[in-house]
């Protein structure tokens, strides 16, 4: 049911800035300024900013050769504090990093308009968040290792949302699933399909309530029709084998 979610792109080359920081092989620092001075990088890049002790601290601007930006705080030669980065596909950080990875309250920017607004840590998604895609789909929930993970809500682009348990990407757990043509199902999810335990009601009223199997009645279940009809049994993988009970319920008594 539900695809693989893009995963972040590495916020920054940080080991070309790691071997920056300590100035090998870069050339001596020039001031630019009574508060800054320039530092040409061994990859050719250049870093411009304040310094203390042979490494980058305070305000910086560091920009590589392949045409990544990163501009704000650092903390002795580490990207640490506020700031943002630009990769050289035109993706794009903004927010919080902790000893040179994004970490804290941030958005990444995706080249191709999908937008993250959340948590982060070492780098990836991490705790709340919202991936809003740009075909209009959204997930808005809680991360683990950049995957969905947790209680969250995923909406698709054709109306269709997910309301529930997420683990590895995927519905995994209790859930509602409805749908743009008015079927509902509330109940257990495994790896996106419904498994276990669960109720599908349809549009016009009916509705089956027992066991599913990849996202298929499967296993002892009650079918109640529109018309009253119940049909109690047996289903394998969506067909109905056993037939326990058929009968009609009687219309209500006016009183």
């Amino acid at each position: 049911m539900l695809g693989a979610m893009n995963n972040p792109p590495p916020i920054l080359t940080t080991a070309a800035l790691a071997t920056a920081l300590l100035l090998a092989g870069c050339d001596q620092p020039t001031a630019a300024s009574p508060d800054s001075v320039q530092v040409r990088l061994p990859d050719s890049g250049l870093y411009r900013g304040a310094m203390r002790d042979g490494m980058f601290h305070g305000k910086g601007r560091i920009a590589w050769r392949n045409g990544a930006i990163y501009e704000g705080d650092f903390d002795h030669g580490l990207m640490h504090g506020q700031g943002v980065s630009t990769h050289p596909n035109g993706d794009r950080y903004q927010g919080q990093f902790k000893d040179g990875l994004a970490h804290g309250q941030g958005q990444l920017r995706y080249a191709n308009g999908d937008l993250y607004v959340g948590e982060f840590v070492d780098d990836r998604f991490e705790g709340q968040g919202k991936l809003a895609y740009a075909d209009g789909s959204s997930y808005q929930g809680g991360f683990k290792g950049g995957l969905f993970h947790g209680a969250g809500v995923y909406a698709y682009a054709n109306g269709d949302r997910y309301e529930g348990e997420f683990r590895n990407n995927q519905f995994n757990g209790q859930g509602m699933l409805s749908l743009r043509y008015g079927d509902r199902y509330i109940g257990e999810f495994r790896n996106g399909y419904e498994h276990g335990t669960g109720v599908y009601i349809y549009a016009d009223g009916s509705r089956y309530e027992g066991e599913f199997a990849d996202g298929l009645a499967h296993g002892h279940g009650r079918m109640v029709y529109d018309d009253g009809t119940v049909q109690e049994g047996y289903w394998d993988h969506g067909e109905y084998r056993e037939l326990t009970r058929t009968c009609a319920v009687p219309p209500a008594q006016a009183i």
